[in-house]
């Protein structure tokens, strides 16, 4: 199966004729207002219902029709097609006007669903077909969601696999020596089933199983893998969340032949949450950054802890924060070569909503915290170079469920080691958590996010395409609801005439519209068929066949008094990927344009 794509859609223009309609004597010139768009196309068979078939409209550049002087980004590469900016479409089975239905497109996430409640996210190739798949947490399904990637750039769906209850952490982790990526999985409920860590293996296919359940003293929150024991081994640390005796530690299970050994503890400040490795000191020990997240004394802190070499560590650094400190990142935020951090502070009010970025000074101390505002109920923070111009800059998570929640803010570095610039971009429903990856091979960081709420555009993952340039675009949808809107509710709507294997749509010149509002000069149109529909009740995941479509789609001219006699000489050409010949009932073999 191939997916369907607008990229397909749009391969060359056509260099169109056009010529005045003189309905006047000659000498009098005069203009005339058209009365109607008419477009239509017929295939070799019957439609059926086997077949989706769509017209699609441009309203972007179409009256390039030099070839010499084309948009390259709209003809060839990878953002062919990516204009195109409205469907009408019926089923073969169901031609009648009644329902002929029309969607728009718009620049928005593209979606995939996980399990309820997803709360972290990770990414690594997990069967070795060099494709990055993505690993989510779901705290209320007690489950953990495998989604692989295919060639196609799509999820075809997730695979979910059972752990302990209520997981809010997850890491990669080689456990049993195989050199595959297996899973280790934080069950944060204070249950039969949590306080525990789950190890899932993996088959080197992306087939995972419960390989064994480590019990835990006090209930599990952030997880960290590290060097920590000297013995060149990574091993495991594991923040205890509990505020009593067994917990506010962090916890080493050093790694051994026979798996982990015995816990190994260090005292922090109170309900620790996320942790990450860092580096202290350039020796061979990894050292970890802790967040406490209490709002209240021992808490509302950043401590950096030193490896000691027997899984233990020292307190170097505690430095104050916002309240209810939450999402961390470790980078080179900076010039110097020693690690910086950045952290958020999610509680929403006074002394929250921040984004806090502590510098090192080179000299193993520090600058002062550089607060700034951020939206509302910040719960993650994810650092990379977004614009590729050798700096790091940051993403921020927001998941307030307000006008200032749920959504991205993208924040660049500038050459004084400020982050400023910002952008927000919306995403699903209470954000929490994401990562920053290359996943469609681009050399280009993409941004995933988990959508946490167990609701509408919630139990997902929402990916944004990144251009190198540090935007964060909307993967193109192909759809903007569940279902396609009816067309004869468009102001722009005539009449829809379908025969056994003729459509015909009438349009009103005077009020038709692009996406913008505006009464547009020109168009581009294109007819194609499909072996499913690009609406999400009969497509949720966007796959499908293309098996026609015009290799050169039609200008059409909405002019006064004008007509487009379009060029039809060889304007069919073959579709890569394709069915070749395209069945009877697919294959589009006359059309037109007309303005009149």
């Amino acid at each position: 199966m191939r997916t369907i794509s607008c990229v397909a859609v749009l391969m060359a223009l056509v260099v169109l004729t056009t010529c005045a309609r003189d309905k006047t004597p000659p000498g009098e010139p005069t203009e005339l207002e058209p009365a109607e768009i008419e477009l239509w196309f017929e295939t070799e068979a019957d439609f059926t219902s086997d077949f989706y078939y769509f017209f699609v409209f441009n309203f972007t550049n179409s009256p390039y029709t030099d070839e010499e002087y084309r948009p390259e980004h709209l003809v060839s590469g990878p953002n062919r097609g990516a204009r195109w900016e409205r469907y009408i479409m019926f089923n073969g089975e169901q031609h009648t006007a009644e329902n002929v239905k029309t969607l728009t497109k718009t620049d928005e996430p593209a979606f995939s669903a996980v399990g309820t409640g997803p709360r972290a996210i990770i990414s690594a190739d997990v069967n070795g077909d060099e494709f990055t798949d993505i690993v989510t947490a779901n705290s209320i399904a007690n489950t953990v969601s495998v989604l692989l990637l295919g060639s196609t750039g799509r999820f075809a769906g997730h695979v979910d696999y059972d752990v302990g209850d209520g997981p809010v952490a997850l890491t990669f982790f080689e456990f049993t020596g195989d050199e595959q990526p297996d899973i280790v999985v934080s069950n944060n409920a204070d249950s039969a089933e949590g306080n525990s860590l789950s190890i899932l293996g993996n088959d080197g296919a992306g087939n995972f199983s419960l390989l064994t359940t480590v019990e835990l003293l006090a209930q599990p929150h952030g997880l960290a893998v590290g060097e920590f024991t000297g013995d060149e081994a990574d091993d495991i640390a594991v923040a205890l969340f509990t505020d009593s005796e067994e917990g506010n530690r962090i916890a080493v299970f050093p790694m051994e032949e026979t798996g982990f050994g015995e816990p190994v503890y260090t005292e922090v400040g109170v309900n620790p949450t996320a942790i990450e490795v860092t580096d202290l000191n350039g020796d061979d020990l990894d050292d970890l950054v802790v967040l406490n997240s209490f709002n209240g004394d021992g808490g509302n802190s950043m401590m950096l802890l030193q490896a000691v070499g027997d899984g233990s560590f020292t307190i170097e650094h505690t430095f104050e924060t916002d309240r209810e400190p939450t999402g961390l990142a470790v980078a080179r935020l900076n010039a110097d070569e020693f690690d910086d951090y950045a952290l958020t502070s999610a509680y929403n009010g006074e002394l929250g909503n921040t984004l806090t970025v502590i510098l090192s000074d080179g000299e193993g101390g520090f600058h002062v915290p550089d607060v700034q505002a951020v939206g509302h109920a910040p719960t993650d923070v994810l650092a990379g170079d977004l614009n590729e111009d050798g700096l790091t800059d940051l993403v921020v998570v927001e998941s307030a469920l307000d006008a200032e929640g749920n959504r991205i803010r993208r924040l660049l570095q500038n050459e004084f080691g400020g982050f400023g610039n910002a952008q927000v971009f919306t995403v699903g429903k209470e954000p929490y958590a994401g990562v920053l990856v290359d996943l469609d091979g681009d050399s280009h960081l993409d941004c995933i996010v988990v959508n946490s709420a167990d609701d509408t555009l919630g139990n997902s993952i929402a990916l944004l395409k990144g251009d190198g340039e540090g935007n964060l675009q909307g993967i193109i949808a192909f759809w903007t609801d569940k279902e396609p809107e009816d067309i004869t509710n468009q102001v722009w709507y005539l009449s829809v005439s379908i025969t056994r294997n003729r459509f015909t749509i009438l349009l009103d010149p005077m009020v038709f519209r692009d996406l913008n509002g505006e009464v547009p000069a020109n168009f581009i149109v294109d007819f194609m068929t499909f072996d499913t529909g690009i609406d999400m009740i009969s497509n949720e995941y966007d796959y499908g066949i293309e098996y026609d479509w015009l290799h050169t789609p039609l200008v059409v001219n909405v002019e006064v008094g004008f007509e487009a006699n379009e060029e039809q000489d060889e304007l069919e050409g073959p579709i890569e990927d394709a069915v070749e010949p395209p069945p009877a009932a697919a294959n589009i073999v006359d059309w037109s344009a007309e303005v009149r």
